[in-house]
């Protein structure tokens, strides 16, 4: 019954998410100048890596191939919970990630960015120097889906790595889920660097407030 309710629920949020994300599209600024600058300090690591994903077709495909598959982790996980571990630490998981989702798009209402790639054309080859950075207004018909900040992608990754740590499996499919996760969301346009950064302490955050409650690591699927 979990698992069904938390299909309904992840599509549901994700209803909510296309409802919010339209209403976003009514506000005109973007703050893409300000997260572009953060950046700069760290060599603007999303063009960087966009250039890698120019010459690295494995690169490329391998990162886009997890960021797509966000939603599937979380079913994946929700139905390895469901399988090994009281429903009480399973319906944890799956309220954690679906208030995360929920209240993720509400921030992008306060502080609304696109990413370099719908924002910047020089994107991936060359980052723009920005000797004082403002507040974009573009037109209705050039407004592009606000993604941030943060990223929702890395904070589904971040909180699949948290309930996933406890097996050693989980640890290492989790890990490398939120590398390439990390590098799909730079390399791909759709973030810049403080997206993923503001990702960690709300990923923390929402933690925090759906309880920390350890799921049994011994359990484990029956042959």
């Amino acid at each position: 019954k979990l698992l069904v309710v938390s299909v309904v629920t992840f599509f549901s949020l994700i209803l909510v998410h296309v409802v919010l994300e339209a209403l976003c599209k009514l506000i005109a600024m973007r703050y893409d100048q300000y997260a572009l600058c953060f950046g700069r300090s760290f060599g603007f690591p999303a063009f960087y890596i966009g250039r890698m994903f120019e010459t690295h077709w494995w690169f490329h495909c391998i990162s886009a191939w997890v960021y797509d598959a966000s939603p599937a982790s979380f079913l994946v996980l929700t139905m390895y919970y469901c399988l090994t571990q009281p429903l009480d630490k399973a319906g944890r998981f799956v309220r954690t990630v679906g208030i995360s989702l929920l209240i993720c798009p509400l921030l992008y209402l306060l502080v609304p960015v696109s990413g370099p790639a719908y924002v910047f054309g020089s994107f991936p080859y060359h980052a723009p120097l920005l000797a004082t950075p403002h507040v974009i207004q573009v037109s209705a018909q050039e407004l592009a889906p606000p993604n941030g900040v943060p990223s929702m992608h890395m904070v589904v990754a971040l909180l699949v790595l948290y309930f996933a740590r406890y097996w050693k499996i989980g640890l290492v499919l989790g890990l490398l889920f939120v590398a390439f996760t990390a590098s799909a969301t730079l390399g791909l346009g759709e973030h810049y660097l403080i997206d993923l950064i503001a990702a960690v302490p709300y990923a923390a955050l929402m933690i925090c407030l759906c309880g920390n409650k350890e799921p049994n690591a011994s359990c484990s699927l029956q042959a």
